[in-house]
């Protein structure tokens, strides 16, 4: 099973990929694994027979075959006249263009500034014309020299999720993390438990429907079935309930 590829290309906008993110830890493995297969393979993204595809994970037919079909649902894999592949893998592992490559660094130079929070980046300076310089003058001249409104803070509980995850949500995934877990102080320090539990048992840390889900239950990752107050919640409780009117 040699196709003369000894390497694959990973994408990172995987990381923001609810097909990929949503998996499990064991679906997400052999999700790579057969990418690596289909590299090894040579064949444009089409997967050996089920048979041999088993055997180079060292899993039963069965249990390849059951993760397939799982895979299968999310569209990460198709199964064509008996044969099962990866779709676009021959275009995603294709050479890119040169305007391909530049814009694909600037677009990773972006993301770079939003994960570290920087105000500078390593990216290439970009020389403005004269026209917009002075677009950008009378501006601040018609402002009367006031400042550009301050970025409004992130919801508390998407701000717990950066600080044990050290990176930010999709956009798309915050106002649900803020319906969801709510303000209050009991239900942040919850959430901030099940975030640095998940993450601690080695799960996919952008899986956040799975965080959200054993927040839903009150339970922590790596324990089964509910989850107990956490320790010290009681006396908080009783302490909030002397101070109501």
């Amino acid at each position: 099973m040699t196709g003369g590829r000894y390497w694959i290309k990973l994408y990172l906008e995987m990381l923001d990929d609810p097909k990929v993110a949503m998996l499990s830890h064991e679906l997400f493995r052999r999700w790579i694994e057969l990418l690596m297969v289909a590299g090894l393979w040579g064949r444009d993204g089409e997967l050996p027979d089920l048979a041999m595809a088993a055997w180079r994970l060292r899993v039963n037919p069965e249990e390849l075959e059951a993760v397939l079909v799982e895979l299968a649902k999310s569209g990460l894999v198709a199964q064509i006249d008996g044969l099962w592949s990866i779709p676009k893998f021959a275009e995603r592992q294709s050479a890119l263009s040169s305007t391909d490559r530049g814009q694909m660094w600037r677009k990773a130079a972006r993301e770079r500034q939003t994960l570290e929070g920087a105000t500078e980046t390593n990216e290439r300076p970009t020389k403005r014309s004269p026209d917009r310089r002075q677009i950008d003058k009378t501006d601040r001249g018609d402002r009367g020299g006031e400042k550009a409104p301050a970025r409004p803070h992130p919801h508390p509980a998407v701000q717990v999720f950066r600080e044990e995850t050290h990176r930010w949500p999709a956009k798309t995934l915050q106002p649900e993390i803020d319906n969801i877990v709510g303000r209050h102080g009991e239900d942040l320090a919850l959430w901030r438990r099940i975030v640095h539990e998940w993450v601690a048992v080695g799960w996919n840390p952008v899986n956040i429907r799975g965080m959200l889900d054993c927040f839903t239950r009150q339970e922590i990752p790596g324990t089964r079935g509910k989850q107990a107050e956490p320790k010290g919640f009681a006396a908080v409780r009783a302490a909030a309930a002397e101070l109501k009117p």
